[in-house]
């Protein structure tokens, strides 16, 4: 057997492995210039499930165990309870109960028209009720619940035309993430970033992320004139909204792929910080029970 001087082992398997390394982040930085937004969204629908099964879902509805906590801020809170998810062709109906607790009962609705965001026992919005209300396009585009949704926009590229752009892998949660922005072609609100964020190898929508900037001194006409709110401390400083969707903890229901677990967090962040979080497990998820 031919045998290499003592240490030439090692220094040509170190070789081989660098050389394996350099071919292989090559590949995929060639792979990754290659991907087009357009090529996300198509393996995107195919992880869902077939075209045809795809196409004869009408409607959806879920219950869900739902669970609320103040992260960050004060006062700090904590509430259990339930919400339901009904969805129609476009339209959408979530509500949240966390009966014998202090958290109001809250209900977000589009009908096909205009988004409604019930003022529960408060009559007041909470936070979360207050920014999709701001932002109603969240809701009549389908974009909040992700491909829980009928409405999931990526499922009807062609009739609503939005602007999407490939963003690259992006490092997110100590995970990297296909990043596709997203833009409404009408409605949409010009300050309001529209994240939506894919896993590789699956390519399933588990991440939406919408943030927006209210500046110090400035006045957001359509924001205030739309919530019916004047000058406040709100908009002394510049203030940052964030809202995150998680998904995970996928399953199969008649033939598609679906999240079993929704999370949403929001942070308001200014001269301090307020962050909390809803997450919801689903139940059993039924399909075209719903009627008019």
């Amino acid at each position: 057997m031919f045998l290499f001087p003592d240490g030439c082992e090692v220094i040509m398997l170190r070789t081989a492995f660098v050389a394996l390394a350099v071919v292989c982040m090559a590949v995929a930085a060639v792979a990754q210039e290659k991907l087009t937004a357009e090529d996300i969204v198509a393996r995107h629908l195919e992880s869902i499930g077939p075209a045809a099964a795809r196409a004869a879902i009408k409607s959806r509805s879920a219950r869900a165990n739902a669970q609320f906590d103040v992260v960050l801020g004060s006062p700090s809170g904590h509430a259990e309870g339930n919400a339901l998810l009904v969805c129609l062709d476009r339209r959408v109906s979530f509500a949240m109960r966390y009966p014998g607790t202090k958290y109001p009962d809250e209900q977000f609705v589009y009908d096909g028209r205009s988004v409604q965001v019930a003022l529960g026992n408060t009559r007041q919005r909470s936070a979360l009720g207050d920014f999709l209300y701001r932002h109603h396009v969240l809701m009549s585009e389908g974009l909040f619940g992700g491909a829980l949704r009928t409405s999931w926009p990526l499922l009807d590229l062609a009739g609503r035309q939005p602007r999407l752009k490939y963003e690259g892998l992006k490092k997110t949660d100590g995970r990297e993430l296909y990043d596709l922005t997203y833009a409404p072609k009408k409605g949409g609100d010009s300050d309001l970033a529209i994240h939506l964020y894919f896993e590789p190898g699956t390519f399933r929508h588990v991440k939406s992320v919408y943030t927006f900037t209210v500046e110090r001194g400035l006045q957001h006409q359509r924001e205030l004139s739309r919530s019916g709110v004047h000058s406040g401390p709100e908009y002394r400083d510049d203030t940052r909204y964030r809202v995150e969707e998680a998904f995970s903890d996928f399953r199969t229901v008649d033939g598609l792929t679906l999240p079993g677990r929704w999370k949403l967090t929001y942070t308001a962040e200014s001269s301090t910080t307020l962050s909390t979080s809803w997450e919801f497990t689903l139940g059993p998820v039924a399909h075209n029970n719903v009627t008019e």
